[in-house]
């Protein structure tokens, strides 16, 4: 994978017969779990309770006992009860994984703005009585992976719960949130080292599903901005970009060669003002958004880094005043004085840390 071609237009745009192999070797689980669900939750009966038992590959007595607990969560066929859930949370945790699986896919059938947060805070409330962490990865990451060519609205969230599975505490269990907080970035002996240890496997495993899917996600993301009018560009970018985000987050948690490049070249394509996103037509509209993601991007190449990075800090933070100068507002000048303090924080640690992320197995902790 080379740097500073991985969010080109060429590699947007292919899709190796790799790429293709393994998208048509992946099992069809992901899609087939989803539909027996819609099924069931259209019409209850054995028949649509024995294809959840068979799709998710357990018993139908756990089967039956789990979906009728989940169903209770719902006034009716469109609307979660959020005082339904705490109750239940005991009855469901002996099933941990069984019932986030399913929940997972409850979500996806009625994710909406109404259910969306009532959805995640289960979700995240059934993590935190998970014994076996890994397989609720697993699960998560497989799904994102299932169609390395699209961007589906539930992505973001996947990776949203990924990012809390890899850490052993999470100060947001109790509050309603639709993303990481970047104060996450912070976290370094909060992590599970034997699950952000498997996390690395599990992308090593995906192969270019993953990589693929990230440049999917880029690609979607340039043409909404080329498409959308001037006045919509920002918020018509912004579920992309939120996305994307969840990404990094989770690579700059997850370290390793694999994290390394993707947020190198991240930070190429959200800090050079003349080679990056801002070469677009009109993207100076969606200038302060970029920023953002650039603070981010800058911030897990802090995590992941070695010296042989500096160089491409000190690169970025030549660029300083163009940046600023596009759209030229306060917020953007404002936004750029926090990068200039975060990439020299950064140069000054990497100089001194003498970490190479090519040569070490190990997880910062």
């Amino acid at each position: 994978m080379h740097h500073g071609r991985f969010f080109s237009a060429e590699t947007q745009t292919f899709k190796s017969v790799q790429s293709q192999r393994s998208a048509a070797n992946l099992p069809a689980d992901a899609q087939r779990q989803s539909r027996v669900i819609e099924l069931l939750v259209s019409q209850r009966n054995p028949a649509t309770i024995g294809a959840v038992a068979q799709a998710f590959r357990i018993p139908v007595n756990d089967t039956e006992r789990i979906t009728f607990l989940l169903q209770e969560l719902f006034d009716g066929r469109e609307t979660v009860n959020r005082q339904a859930f705490e109750p239940l949370l005991d009855e469901l945790t002996p099933h941990e994984n069984h019932a986030f699986e399913m929940l997972w896919c409850y979500f996806k059938v009625f994710e909406g703005p109404a259910n969306r947060v009532v959805f995640l805070n289960a979700l995240q409330h059934l993590i935190s009585r998970i014994r076996r962490p890994k397989h609720a990865l697993r699960f998560l990451l497989s799904d994102f992976c299932r169609l390395p060519q699209q961007a589906a609205q539930s992505d973001r969230y996947a990776i949203m719960l990924a990012n809390i599975l890899l850490r052993t505490y999470n100060k947001e269990l109790d509050v309603d949130i639709e993303m990481t907080p970047e104060e996450v970035l912070n976290v370094r002996n909060g992590l599970d080292r034997d699950v952000v240890h498997y996390a690395q496997f599990r992308i090593d495993a995906a192969g270019s599903r993953f990589t693929d899917k990230v440049r999917s996600v880029h690609a979607r993301l340039v043409a909404v901005l080329k498409a959308a009018s001037p006045d919509r560009q920002a918020s018509a970018i912004r579920p992309l970009l939120e996305l994307e985000r969840e990404i990094f987050i989770f690579l700059a948690l997850l370290s390793g060669k694999i994290a390394h490049q993707i947020l190198r070249a991240a930070v190429k394509e959200y800090g050079d003002p003349r080679a990056g996103i801002y070469r677009y037509t009109d993207s100076v509209h969606a200038v302060p958004v970029f920023l953002q993601q650039l603070k981010i991007v800058v911030r897990g190449v802090g995590r992941v880094g070695s010296p042989d990075d500096v160089a491409l800090l000190r690169q970025i933070r030549s660029y300083v005043d163009e940046l600023a100068g596009l759209g030229g507002t306060p917020e953007n000048r404002q936004s750029i004085v926090r990068i200039t303090e975060c990439i020299e924080t950064i140069i000054r640690s990497l100089r001194t840390s003498g970490w190479s992320p090519a040569l070490s197995q190990e997880v910062t902790a």
